[in-house]
């Protein structure tokens, strides 16, 4: 019984498989079919690719060419643009130059300057002095000139004042000559004035 069974299973395994081998050439009949219609059609579109591909073959290569001058352009605006920058560097770099020498100078242009006003305020201050000392000078002359005058007029002062205590020593001799005389008979006149007493004293002794 078992026996038949796996038979009678085996019978039936081969039954279904038959019937989708069937299928499965069926459909592989119905490929075959497709692929061969599409197979045509896609040698068409082949024909037509072959035509597109001559197409753009052709413009590749004009594409090519065009590249090839682009690239040539390209190279020498690279070439320009090198030497463009090469200038502009050297530009730059004789810009920065004159630039420090600019400032350079207008350092030494202001150290000039700043000298420049120091001597300036040096001359203005001799200036200034030699003013001074020849206002100075003006002045010792004015008071040298005025000393003078006064010398020469205090010169005049003592001449005539030697003239007048000359001429008072005259007098003053004169009047010690008067005074002498007077003297003189002042004591004349004593001695008699004594005289006269000691006679009335002897007088009125005797009486």
């Amino acid at each position: 019984m078992q026996l038949e069974k796996a038979l009678h299973e085996i019978h039936n395994e081969q039954d279904r498989i038959k019937l989708d081998s069937e299928k499965k050439l069926a459909q592989a009949s119905a490929l075959t079919t497709g692929i061969e219609d599409r197979s045509s059609e896609v040698k068409e579109k082949l024909h037509e690719v072959d035509a597109k591909l001559a197409e753009v073959s052709r413009k590749s290569s004009q594409l090519g060419l065009k590249m090839q001058e682009v690239e040539a352009r390209e190279s020498v605006l690279q070439r320009e643009r090198l030497s463009l920058k090469t200038e502009q560097e050297a530009h730059k770099a004789t810009f920065y130059k004159q630039r420090e020498d600019l400032r350079e100078w207008e350092k030494k242009l202001q150290e000039r300057e700043k000298k420049l006003c120091e001597d300036r305020r040096i001359l203005n201050e001799k200036e200034e002095k030699g003013n001074e000392i020849d206002q100075l000078l003006r002045q010792k002359e004015r008071d040298s000139e005025e000393a003078y005058r006064n010398m020469e007029s205090s010169k005049s002062m003592l001449s005539e004042k030697e003239k007048h205590i000359n001429q008072s020593l005259v007098d003053l001799a004169a009047k010690e000559k008067e005074v002498q005389s007077e003297e003189s008979i002042i004591r004349s006149k004593e001695e008699r004035l004594l005289a006269l007493e000691n006679k009335l004293n002897l007088r009125e002794s005797v009486n």
